[in-house]
């Protein structure tokens, strides 16, 4: 009976001495973890905004650059002749039509009169370009696509050195 009432005691003392997590450790780590994981998706996020943007960028810049080229094979001084088909012909990756989405690789084109208006989106923003033969190309950056009219007073700067490059505030 004594050797019982002796591993009891011992089982009781054990049990005691153990040490856990308790609740109070255990929701800490929980938040911390929390608090890891909203950062990182805060991170990618705007990652992936960027992306977009760069692309409607870069969509914008090949589709000038078609327009240039498309205008000097033609050996006309102006953009009149310059068409949907012509445009699709000379960049096979991407898609011209009226209204461009933001989820794939698609440049809004209009041509009125020798006027093209190019205007690639992002996840948020319509980034347009107008090219005229003998004026100067005007961007902008606005909400929505469906009948982009960049403005004189361009929102985005242009290297004097390229029309290819420029950059959007």
């Amino acid at each position: 009976m004594n050797i019982q009432k002796k591993i009891k005691e011992a089982m009781k003392r054990r049990h005691q001495n153990e040490a856990g997590f308790t609740l109070i450790e255990l929701l800490v780590v929980i938040l911390i973890i929390a608090i890891l994981a909203a950062v990182a998706i805060a991170a990618f996020l705007s990652s992936l905004d960027s992306a977009k943007k760069s692309n409607a960028t870069n969509l914008l810049r090949s589709g000038m650059s078609d327009v240039t080229s498309i205008q000097a094979g033609t050996g006309q001084s102006d953009y009149v002749l310059i068409d949907e088909p012509a445009m699709q012909k000379a960049e096979k990756d991407i898609d011209f039509n009226t209204n461009p989405t933001a989820e794939k690789n698609e440049i809004g084109f209009k041509n009125t009169g020798g006027v093209i208006i190019l205007s690639a989106k992002d996840k948020s923003n319509c980034y347009s370009v107008r090219m005229a033969a003998g004026e100067v190309t005007t961007y902008s950056k606005d909400d929505t696509c469906v009948d982009p009219t960049p403005s004189a007073n361009a929102v985005a700067t242009k290297n004097t050195n390229s029309d290819q490059k420029f950059t959007w505030k």
